[in-house]
């Protein structure tokens, strides 16, 4: 089913800003706009910060496990021997030195890490 625009979607773009000036203008005379203190917008990028900063922990750690389970399964380890990589591997690998991380593992075993 081909479902066109419709409605302000389908409107030219220079009609769609001259409309939503008149709304902007209409809310801010009305009392209706929302203008940030300095204050508020401190908390609101403080907030963003803080999501951005947890995000980019949550990526790298999910590298660190990517990684950690391809070493696993290059040195080829059984269900016993999971816990003493674990231990062995327990830093955490830069990025950019991931692969030779990796080599080092396949080259030299876990005795070698």
């Amino acid at each position: 089913m081909n479902i066109g625009k419709r409605g302000f979607a389908a409107m030219d773009p220079q009609e769609q800003r001259k409309i939503a000036k008149q709304g902007g203008r209409a809310a801010h005379a009305s009392g209706n706009a929302h203008q940030f203190s300095s204050e508020e917008a401190r908390a609101a990028g403080r907030k963003g910060h803080e999501s951005r900063m947890r995000q980019k922990a949550e990526r790298e750690q999910a590298e660190i496990d990517r990684v950690n389970a391809r070493a696993r399964e290059l040195v080829g380890l059984g269900p016993g021997q999971q816990a003493r990589y674990d231990d062995i591997v327990k830093k955490q690998v830069e990025p950019g030195r991931i692969e030779r991380h990796l080599e080092d593992i396949k080259k030299n075993g876990l005795d070698g890490v």
